[in-house]
């Protein structure tokens, strides 16, 4: 099956060459890469007022959060509904419509800037991994080109001893 293959081998292969040929191709490297880490980046450069809308951010956007505020609320309906307490709030609960007001005025730009500011690193991230992607499409490539050259310089040699055998077997014969 290899005699299909068989191709006269260069001139130079007595004097070393080929030697010489694969010693090249397994030293061939390619930059490192440098490894970033979008996440601690963008942390660090968080200004304080930043830090404090993504924690109310995070606090508002979960479940202890909206447990919490309906038994509250909860709990405000019922000490203004029941005949039992002082109605500090009577229905239609204004005091309390004020404060969900004001909560939701103050907490919709805090959760929309911290949004904003996960969108941006999500880019950072995306843009990262592109990077990264486009340098381990180039070491493949890399790889691929070393192990095809390996696979001509082995083919090489494969042919030259199989030439080699045929002469040494025609030597036999003949001699």
């Amino acid at each position: 099956m290899l005699l299909r293959y068989v191709a006269l081998p260069p001139d130079n292969w007595a004097d070393g060459r080929v030697v010489g040929n694969m010693g090249k191709l397994f030293h061939h490297q390619l930059p490192d890469h440098q490894h970033i880490n979008v996440n601690e980046i963008h942390d660090e450069q968080l200004t304080i007022g930043q830090r404090i809308a993504d924690q109310v951010a995070t606090v508002m956007g979960s479940w202890n959060f909206l447990i919490g505020q309906a038994l509250l609320l909860t709990i405000w309906f019922i000490i203004n509904s029941v005949a039992w307490f002082y109605h500090f709030d009577a229905y239609p609960y204004i005091l309390c419509n004020l404060l969900m007001s004001a909560q939701a005025a103050f907490a919709t730009p805090l959760i929309m800037m911290s949004q904003n500011r996960q969108a941006t690193k999500d880019r950072l991230t995306a843009e990262n991994t592109y990077k990264v992607d486009v340098k381990s499409e180039q070491e493949v490539r890399a790889i691929l080109a070393h192990m095809e050259a390996q696979d001509e310089e082995l083919l090489k040699q494969t042919n030259y001893l199989i030439e080699l055998i045929g002469h040494k077997k025609k030597e036999a014969i003949n001699g």
